[in-house]
């Protein structure tokens, strides 16, 4: 670690001389340091290992695979704006995503929302002054509702709203 390229902070796959792994050399690790390492990959390893399914078909508990797959890929996600596709013209969407955004207290900027025959746009704020805006486009029958929450896009908050957009009116909380 007294070569210069590491006083100045480059990481050793950084290096132009260097071309793939980097090899520890365990004769000039101290015993402790040994044992240190070895512990961890014991560590490790043992976080990469696949739970055997139960042997007695007791499915109660969810296959987190699964689980995983099917939420993250409910909503697209460009960075910015999260996006789902549903069934149904975007004049039934428009007044279902008013109503999302005025229970999650926002407030609807009438100068800056606009509804057309197959486009919409809708935005809004909440007192905190946490921008939304939500862009609906129908295309065949179907509308993608793409939302936006904040200035650089705050996935968690755009995929809430996606829920309570896609939320039966009857369940809406008051």
């Amino acid at each position: 670690w007294g070569h210069p390229h590491f006083q100045c902070g480059a990481l050793p796959t950084e290096l132009p001389w260097h071309r793939g792994s980097i090899v520890i050399d365990s004769r000039k690790m101290s015993n402790q340091s040994k044992l240190c390492f070895i512990g961890v990959i014991f560590l490790l390893s043992g976080c990469f290992r696949r739970q055997a399914p139960p042997q007695n078909g007791d499915s109660k508990t969810p296959d987190i695979n699964r689980v995983v797959a099917r939420d993250a890929a409910e909503y697209g996600w460009d960075g910015q704006v999260s996006s789902t596709t549903v069934a149904g013209p975007t004049s039934a969407y428009y007044s279902k995503t008013v109503a999302s955004l005025r229970t999650m207290d926002f407030v609807i900027n009438e100068e800056g929302s606009k509804q057309g025959k197959l486009t919409a746009t809708i935005q809004a704020a909440k007192t905190d002054h946490t921008t939304a805006t939500v862009w609906l486009e129908e295309k065949e029958g179907k509308t993608t509702i793409r939302a936006k929450v904040g200035s650089l896009g705050d996935r968690t908050g755009s995929e809430r709203i996606l829920d309570e957009i896609q939320r039966p009116a009857g369940s809406r909380k008051k």
